[in-house]
C-alpha cells in the first residue's frame, strides 16, 4: 500500500541522512590527517602528495578521504532524489530541500577544490578548464566574476584553496546541517 511505501521512503531518508553525517565525519577526520603532510607551496605540492602515497598508512588515509568524499556526494544525490520523489510539502520541507541543494553545491565545490589541490596533471587541467570557462564565458555575463578569478590565480591560490576546502566550506556545511 501507499502508506507502507511512504514510511519505507521516510526510513530510507533517515538512513541516508545518518550516513551523510557519518561520511562527513570520516571526510573531516581523514582530511585533518592528510593536512599535516600537505604543502601549499606550488613548487612542492605534487611532491607532498607523492610523499603521502609512498607511506602505506598515509596512502590509505588519503584514499579514504577520496573515497568518503565520493561516497558523500553519491549518497547526498540519492538522499535529494528520495526527497524529490516523495514531493515534500509544507514550508519547512521546502526549506529543507533548498538547504539540501546548498549542501550539494558545497560538496561539489569541495570536490572541485580537492581536485585543484592535488597538484598533478589532472589538477592543472581542471584548474585551467575551470578558469578559462569562468573568465571566457561567465565573465561576459557576470563581469565582477573576474575579481574572484584574479584572487584565485596568483601564487597563493593553493593556500587559499586549502583554507576554503579545509575550513570555510566544512563550517558552512555544519552550519546548514
Amino acid at each position: 500500500s501507499f502508506s507502507k511505501i511512504r514510511s519505507e521512503l521516510q526510513y530510507t531518508g533517515m538512513v541516508l541522512g545518518g550516513l551523510l553525517l557519518v561520511l562527513f565525519f570520516f571526510s573531516v577526520l581523514s582530511g585533518i590527517g592528510i593536512s599535516f603532510f600537505y604543502d601549499t607551496n606550488p613548487e612542492n605540492t605534487y611532491e607532498s602528495v607523492v610523499f603521502m602515497t609512498e607511506i602505506p598508512l598515509l596512502s590509505f588515509i588519503r584514499n579514504f578521504h577520496y573515497w568518503s568524499s565520493d561516497l558523500l556526494l553519491f549518497v547526498l544525490f540519492l538522499h535529494m532524489t528520495r526527497v524529490a520523489l516523495t514531493k515534500p510539502g509544507g514550508m519547512a520541507r521546502r526549506y529543507a530541500w533548498w538547504i539540501g541543494l546548498g549542501l550539494l553545491i558545497m560538496v561539489g565545490a569541495e570536490m572541485l577544490l580537492g581536485t585543484f589541490m592535488r597538484g598533478d596533471q589532472e589538477a592543472l587541467e581542471a584548474y585551467s578548464h575551470f578558469f578559462i570557462g569562468t573568465t571566457g564565458i561567465v565573465a561576459r555575463y557576470v563581469p565582477f566574476i573576474t575579481i574572484i578569478t584574479d584572487f584565485f590565480s596568483r601564487n597563493s591560490a593553493l593556500f587559499r584553496f586549502f583554507i576554503i576546502h579545509s575550513l570555510l566550506i566544512p563550517f558552512a556545511f555544519l552550519s546548514l546541517v
